[in-house]
């Protein structure tokens, strides 16, 4: 297995703009290991900060700082540098929950703002910001709600959406150290592909169409 290696200092992943969530159910997931818990670290975060976003902190032993549409939730979780955690958020009918590997750990929170489209960055605020300093695979989007209760974490890869109103987005790192974004819209696939030799230089990275 493979992921996307973040140095901490100014590594980020930055898509093209994606399709607009607006108002309705979505589900960001994605696997992560952090190799240093100092500072406050930006996970992902869409267009203008603090609108669509998930940051780890440090203060008081760990927490979960998310922003969606305008609300906005702080939630205690202490994380470790030896495992993988699967993270997941999801809203569902105005509804937004966290989960990791599995198990909510948030209380429930109303946002019902809108989520408009724009560039998605993975792995830090900016390219001097709030970097993470450790590994970030299997990055998915989605503009369903997959999880409304405590689940089994997915161990398969992937697989296209079946239906054709839905759409996809997600980044993951074969073994060959390739790091793909594959979009899936109405039932199509495309392979994107990140040109970077190196993990440890990530800056600035954009998707082209291979």
């Amino acid at each position: 297995a493979a992921a996307a290696r973040f140095d901490g200092t100014d590594d980020f992943i930055s898509t093209g703009s994606i399709n607009a969530l607006g108002t309705g159910d979505f589900t960001v997931e994605f696997f992560l290991k952090l190799s240093s818990h100092t500072a406050e670290k930006c996970l992902f975060t869409q267009g203008t900060e603090n609108v669509f976003q998930w940051n780890w902190h440090n203060t008081a032993g760990g927490r979960f700082d998310i922003w969606v549409g305008g609300a906005t939730q702080s939630s205690t979780y202490a994380t470790n540098t030896s495992d993988y955690l699967h993270l997941a958020m999801t809203r569902s009918q105005g509804v937004v929950r966290l989960f990791t590997n599995g198990a909510q750990v948030n209380t429930n929170l109303s946002a019902t703002g809108s989520i408009a489209q724009d560039i998605l960055r993975i792995g830090a605020l900016n390219a001097t910001q709030q970097s993470v300093n450790g590994w970030i695979d299997e990055f998915r989007v989605s503009n369903t709600s997959k999880y409304n209760s405590n689940f089994v974490v997915p161990v398969t890869a992937f697989s296209n959406p079946t239906n054709p109103s839905n759409y996809e987005y997600w980044l993951f790192v074969n073994t060959d150290n390739i790091v793909t974004f594959r979009l899936s819209s109405s039932g199509t696939a495309e392979n994107i592909t990140v040109k970077a030799t190196s993990f440890g230089a990530l800056n600035t990275a954009t998707w082209y169409n291979t």
